[in-house]
């Protein structure tokens, strides 16, 4: 249902048959707000309910109920992230052996082709860190402008660097960004919502995942540069996701719940065809090294997987083994990578939750009774 007057709205909860409250993303408040259903728009006065209630990754933290209680966490005024965690750095059995940057509230990290550099959302813009001197910079700066960039894709050069941006006015869209400075240009893209996954190594095709109007069911796309068009390439009754090219560009590994759980499959690029599962025990975030010879995946509790591959025709992909086990950042329930690999597959970017102090939650009884003078 499209209700008229609804704008920058990134979470919505219904607590009776005309009275709702929205989340607006650029303010971070809470708003309590009715509606007449008839007319599809909304009717009197917004109601403010809380300020500083965090989203993160677009999901906002709160809850409401038809009997007038509202549940909420705001952050108190000295906090700079939604979540606390830290880049680390991790070798094939788990052990620690780095760090990169300060603690923060991070996602969506993509590590260069080339290992030197790492992309990653400590807030609602991109930010890039020089692996060797650990110091970051700040590369977007859609926030200034009431947007976000998020979803950070590498070129094979890394002389560019894609995003998905969501504009002020809540429509999404892919953003490529020159690293050395220069504008950016969109890709003529129209979509309800998409997240970029993967670039190929030629810089012909974008991957990314995209939701059509009216459906929670995603599906994989890709855009073409040579002439600019976008092509389906996996689209079922399943949720298909996190698809990623092999670095000869032949082959996409991504998950998909076709099965239950979700887990890793494989299939040819472009054309499709049969699909090779991975994973038989739950699999999501598939990360290729390299060289093609390994593809890497992540367990739902958090155990770290590899699988031998042999590209050549036919496909051969080994029984996957733990590497090892790793709690990570649960962000938004597993929705965004908490991990990437280094080129050579030797060492591995981990966002690792850190103990911080306790986020009270707080309630809100009768709140609904702010709205009835709005009747």
């Amino acid at each position: 249902m499209q209700i008229q007057g609804i704008t920058d709205v990134d979470g919505i909860q219904w607590a009776g048959a005309d009275l709702f409250m929205v989340h607006r993303y650029k303010e971070r408040t809470l708003v309590a707000q009715r509606a007449d259903l008839k007319k599809n728009e909304v009717v009197g006065t917004p109601m403010p309910i809380a300020e500083r209630v965090p989203a993160p990754n677009g999901v906002p933290s709160f809850s409401v109920s038809p009997s007038g209680l509202a549940a909420f966490v705001v952050n108190p005024p000295e906090a700079r992230n939604d979540f606390a965690s830290r880049l680390t750095w991790v070798d094939r059995k788990g052990n620690v052996v780095g760090t990169l940057g300060e603690t923060g509230g991070y996602w969506n990290l993509r590590i260069s082709h080339d290992g030197l550099k790492v992309a990653v959302n400590p807030d609602e813009d991109i930010w890039i860190y020089d692996v060797a001197t650990c110091n970051p910079i700040r590369f977007t700066r859609e926030m200034d402008l009431g947007a976000f960039a998020y979803l950070p894709v590498w070129s094979w050069r890394g002389d560019h660097l894609l995003a998905s941006v969501v504009t002020p006015g809540g429509a999404y869209g892919l953003r490529d960004y020159p690293v050395s400075g220069g504008q950016a240009r969109d890709l003529d893209i129209k979509v309800h919502w998409l997240g970029a996954t993967d670039w190929s190594q030629d810089g012909r095709y974008v991957l990314f995942g995209r939701l059509e109007q009216n459906s929670d069911m995603a599906d994989l796309a890709y855009y073409d540069f040579n002439d600019k068009q976008v092509r389906p390439f996996l689209s079922t009754a399943a949720f298909e996701s996190f698809g990623v090219l092999s670095p000869d560009g032949h082959w996409i590994a991504y998950t998909s719940n076709t099965s239950g759980p979700f887990e890793v499959y494989v299939r040819p690029f472009p054309e499709g065809g049969k699909e090779t599962r991975v994973s038989f025990t739950g699999g999501m975030h598939p990360r290729w090294c390299r060289d093609g010879k390994e593809l890497v995946f992540l367990t739902s509790d958090w155990r770290v997987m590899a699988a031998e591959v042999k590209l050549q025709p036919p496909l051969e992909i080994s029984t996957p083994v733990e590497l090892f086990h790793m709690v990570m950042a649960d962000i938004v329930h597993g929705m965004v990578a908490p991990y990437d690999v280094s080129p050579d597959g030797q060492r591995f970017l981990v966002i690792v939750p850190v103990q911080s102090a306790p986020v009270p939650l707080t309630l809100i009884q009768n709140w609904t009774a702010l709205t009835k003078q709005n009747r």
